[in-house]
């Protein structure tokens, strides 16, 4: 018999996923945020929010410097639709190794109780609690990513199709993939608002070092859902880790696989990383609302197919300031 004095190794608090996605909101808006930004942010109180921190935690979704401040890992849609944070949630509980077993003794017809004491013990969760682990199951119930033969490309074919049905229906209603560097945080955030405000969907992305199939595989859900993949550069970003480790082809490449455009948005006067600088771009840096507005008509102009050719070459060094570039 368990002895409940002894606690399971791993726990997941009983918190609203509705909940999680206003404290994801706010660790994507804010830079590093503490506790208490963060409870102030969302109107929570301090206990909850620890809770859906630690949850986020769990599963993958937020990382905790010095147990005090936090940032997200994946890109997340701040401001987008319920549907789309929720399907953020969704692909992490996909993700996580210990569902994986769960969904895959289910295959073999376990029950979920047994596939879930089997999967616990494959992660060599020490004290396994049932209990403990309840709202785990819960959400991922929920968010039906108990489904025994799900696997992530299944969540992207969902996605490939919700973006083909609304470009369809709503030709005029276009989400952006913005990749930036923290340092940047300022002037995305304002740039995010703007495009927002013009009826833009933004999933905001900061750039993060990691194996090179990893920086592809983490942001595939988010690029899967946008039309466009727009990188802020900047002295900082060109000079990043990022820029010289999980900008390269297995990126790119996934953008293009996944269906979506890339444009470069000149934040500072920078030299542009060599594997990129053929690609179009638009300069925010010599003006910000004269960029602003010709970046909206870009984003907004019909879609053609995803080209390998550049539609504008740039020779390289800095970018140069004049007509930004457009789509076709």
């Amino acid at each position: 018999m368990q002895n409940k004095t002894t606690e399971c190794s791993l726990r997941f608090e009983a918190v609203d996923i509705g909940d999680l996605l206003s404290v994801l909101g706010a660790v994507a808006w804010l830079n590093c945020p503490d506790l208490k930004q963060i409870s102030q942010f969302t109107e929570l109180d301090s206990k909850t929010t620890r809770q859906l921190l630690k949850n986020g935690i769990v599963l993958g979704l937020l990382d905790s410097f010095d147990g005090e401040l936090y940032s997200l890992v994946p890109p997340y849609p701040f401001k987008g639709s319920i549907a789309q944070q929720r399907a953020v949630v969704r692909e992490s509980l996909v993700r996580m190794p210990l569902l994986t077993n769960v969904r895959q003794f289910l295959c073999m017809e376990e029950t979920l109780d047994a596939a879930l004491r089997k999967a616990a013990t494959v992660q060599r969760i020490e004290h396994f609690d049932p209990e403990q682990l309840a709202p785990l199951l819960k959400w991922a119930k929920n968010l039906k990513a108990l489904e025994p033969k799900l696997v992530l490309e299944d969540l992207y074919e969902e996605a490939a199709k919700t973006k083909a049905e609304r470009n369809k229906k709503h030709p005029n209603k276009r989400v952006v993939f913005l990749s930036h560097n923290s340092k940047d945080n300022p002037m995305i955030r304002r740039l995010a608002t703007d495009l927002t405000t013009a009826g833009v969907s933004v999933w905001l992305h900061e750039q993060r070092v990691c194996a090179a199939t990893s920086v592809a595989e983490k942001l595939a859900q988010g690029l899967v859902e946008s039309d466009w993949f727009l990188i802020g550069l900047s002295q900082d970003a060109v000079e990043s880790a990022w820029a010289k480790t999980g900008l390269n082809q297995v990126l790119l490449d996934e953008v293009a696989k996944r269906g979506t455009r890339l444009l470069l948005l000149r934040l500072t006067d920078c030299k542009v990383p060599k594997l990129i600088v053929k690609h179009a771009f638009i300069d925010l840096f010599t003006s910000y609302e004269t960029g602003l507005q010709a970046l909206i008509k870009a984003i907004k102009a019909e879609l053609g197919p995803v080209a390998d050719v550049p539609i504008q070459p740039v020779t390289g060094g800095v970018l140069p300031p004049g007509p930004v570039a457009t789509a076709r």
